[in-house]
């Protein structure tokens, strides 16, 4: 998630005369919950979240959820190594890393 918001973040300005890109921060949501959907219609791509504010609609303006992202992530990360065991966590650590270090599409 953190290299999709991150690549929505960097590539958005480049594309908006092409594209619009509508983040609909959802109150109910979980900030863990993305969902991404298109609508063909007004030829936006529409990201629901549960990071930002709650009930906000932010169009066409650059966004960096990356960040939050990341810090979940992290967390998520941190927990792991308290709660697995460490030849079950070294396992999934080191698929992690090799998921992250691989470049760019």
């Amino acid at each position: 998630m953190v290299k999709v918001f991150k690549t929505l973040d960097q590539h958005m300005a480049a594309n908006t005369h092409q594209y619009n890109f509508i983040y609909e921060c959802k109150t109910l949501f979980k900030s863990t919950t993305h969902v991404f959907g298109y609508d063909p219609k007004n030829f936006a791509f529409v990201i629901r979240t549960g990071l930002g504010s709650s009930g906000q609609v932010i169009k066409n303006k650059s966004v960096p959820f990356y960040k939050q992202v990341n810090n979940q992530l992290q967390g998520l990360i941190n927990e792991m190594k308290k709660e697995l065991p460490k030849a079950h966590f070294d396992q999934v650590f080191a698929l992690y890393t090799l998921i992250k270090d691989k470049k760019r599409a």
